[in-house]
């Protein structure tokens, strides 16, 4: 099984998200670590007409040293990423 493949088996609760700082939107549903940034993909659906439309937006934000320290303590510092509920 792949580290992907790991992380994915163990997604990290919002509410961890929330106590690092980050007011997360109900459409993110994972993160990886760029560096000393964290990166959040969110899953937008927009209304078109009668139809809908799926893409996914990324946001990327700096990590304090300390927000940094948590998430490796926490072993969540990973650039092949987690699954957030």
């Amino acid at each position: 099984m792949s580290e992907a493949e790991n992380n994915n088996d163990k997604p990290v609760p919002r509410t961890f998200m929330e106590e690092l700082g980050f007011d997360l939107p109900e459409e993110a549903f994972s993160f990886y670590i760029d560096g000393s940034d964290i990166v959040f993909n969110l899953q937008i659906v927009e209304e078109v007409g009668c139809d809908f439309r799926f893409y996914e937006q990324q946001e990327k934000f700096p990590l304090t040293d300390e927000q940094i320290e948590k998430l490796k303590d926490a072993g969540y510092y990973s650039k092949e990423g987690f699954l957030i509920l």
